[in-house]
């Protein structure tokens, strides 16, 4: 392996491991490397894990993945994060989670999914991209935490999800994609931002999201 080349890391934080590889500039895969995700809970409903479990898993999956190169340092020039999108956490604004990572597997929002439902189905289609609400929506789950957490959901909390959290680990800022932000039912494809409707519902405002 050249010293002068560019070496791009890649992750997929999956449902069951977190998995990683490294590419030279060829794309040729130099090593790679997988860790299981430690689920706190796991019910068949409730489906969730927390930070420090998630941070534990992302350093040893860095470790795991870097330590068989001879020489790493300088010369990662990029990092591709992916995941299921739903899988988010609440941060208060030093970047500590207060809430366990919500799976996108977790089902706990029936309630507020109907609720959703009931106040935005007949349009809802038109900026999700799942055609009617689900209990897997972040949004849903927004709405189940903010009635669960003692004295409701902090004004100072921030919604992440789980590849963007590793990344504020890197330094990176908290940012998503339209495809991605469309999938948990707080952003509209038709009006390609954040849906105001949506956001007054769950109790959100838009400098608490990505």
């Amino acid at each position: 392996m050249s010293e002068t080349q560019t070496l791009t890391l890649s992750v997929d934080c999956g449902s069951t491991n977190l998995k990683a590889a490294v590419f030279d500039d060829q794309f040729e895969r130099l090593t790679e490397a997988s860790v299981p995700v430690e689920y706190s809970v796991d019910d068949g409903v409730n489906v969730e894990f927390c930070a420090a479990s998630a941070v534990a898993g992302w350093r040893s999956l860095l470790d795991s993945v870097l330590r068989p190169l001879s020489s790493w340092e300088g010369m990662i020039g990029c990092v591709a994060i992916t995941s299921q999108a739903q899988t988010f956490t609440l941060i208060d604004p030093s970047g500590e989670a207060i809430t366990p990572f919500y799976s996108w597997m977790d089902r706990r929002a029936e309630k507020e999914a109907a609720e959703i439902g009931a106040a935005l189905g007949g349009e809802f289609h038109e900026h999700c991209s799942f055609s009617s609400p689900v209990p897997q929506l972040q949004s849903a789950k927004v709405l189940w935490a903010d009635r669960h957490m003692r004295g409701g959901l902090p004004a100072d909390a921030r919604l992440v999800s789980l590849p963007a959290f590793f990344a504020m680990g890197l330094g990176l800022p908290n940012i998503t994609d339209s495809n991605l932000a469309a999938m948990g039912g707080l952003y509209s494809l038709g009006e390609g931002g954040w849906w105001k409707e949506a956001l007054v519902l769950c109790g959100l405002r838009r400098d608490q999201l990505p």
